[in-house]
């Protein structure tokens, strides 16, 4: 089988993909910059996540690219070429804003969704894999407040019902 690159390896549902993928045969390179740790200090990095994977799964790779960095994505698909089969993308915030902490930096918040969902699949260029799937979490609530630290305390969606979609 071919290759299958996952963005936002290091999270949740990236992780999750790579178990995946790998037990279908395929070879996945994770690409991972854990900007989680940026937003949300150390006790959120994704980098023990994707430690893990690469001592247990075997054919993972973890390459520490940034969604937003169009020549580092280029690069890597461009070294892969047509073995590129799948592009799981999970990376990027959940929602705009996507945090609490989204009004200390919200540009950096705006481009890594923004910026960074269109690099993976090539932006305006032609399709770099046969097939691309986007995985959008999104966030109608939380029951609890996060757990993570936040400017200001409590999210202000507390008490709603969460929830999920596949786009």
């Amino acid at each position: 089988m071919g290759i299958a690159i996952v963005t936002g390896s290091g999270g949740l549902i990236g992780s999750e993909s790579v178990r995946f993928f790998a037990e279908q045969g395929m070879d996945v390179i994770g690409v991972e910059n854990d900007m989680r740790a940026h937003f949300f200090g150390d006790v959120a990095s994704t980098t023990p996540t994707s430690e893990q994977l690469l001592r247990e799964v075997e054919g993972f790779h973890w390459e520490r690219l940034d969604i937003r960095d169009a020549d580092g994505l280029d690069a890597l698909f461009q070294s892969h070429g047509r073995d590129i089969e799948l592009v799981v993308q999970t990376a990027a915030q959940p929602s705009q804003p996507s945090h609490d902490w989204a009004a200390t930096d919200p540009h950096t918040d705006f481009t890594v969704n923004a910026n960074g969902h269109p690099e993976p699949a090539g932006g305006d260029s032609p399709p770099r894999a046969r097939r691309d799937l986007h995985l959008h979490l999104h966030q109608q609530g939380i029951r609890r407040p996060s757990q993570l630290p936040t400017p200001g305390g409590a999210s202000p969606a507390a008490g709603a019902a969460p929830g999920a979609s596949l786009v």
